[in-house]
């Protein structure tokens, strides 16, 4: 997956894009992801391995 930021100081509200090739679950997912306001627990990726944190167990977080 590319992830490309772009600030713009003339875009009044965020846009979001996504491309693939045809819509699958990863697609779906990513859509409930964004659509989602407050996640109770925190996600992180190194190399293969993914980390998922409960937010509120959470202290501090060092990357």
């Amino acid at each position: 997956m590319k992830i490309n930021v772009e600030i713009d100081e003339e875009i009044k509200a965020i846009e979001v894009l996504i491309r693939n090739h045809e819509w699958n679950e990863e697609v779906q997912e990513l859509m409930e992801r964004l659509k989602e306001r407050k996640r109770p627990y925190l996600a992180g990726r190194k190399g293969e391995m993914q980390h998922v944190f409960r937010a509120e167990e959470t202290f501090c977080l060092f990357t």
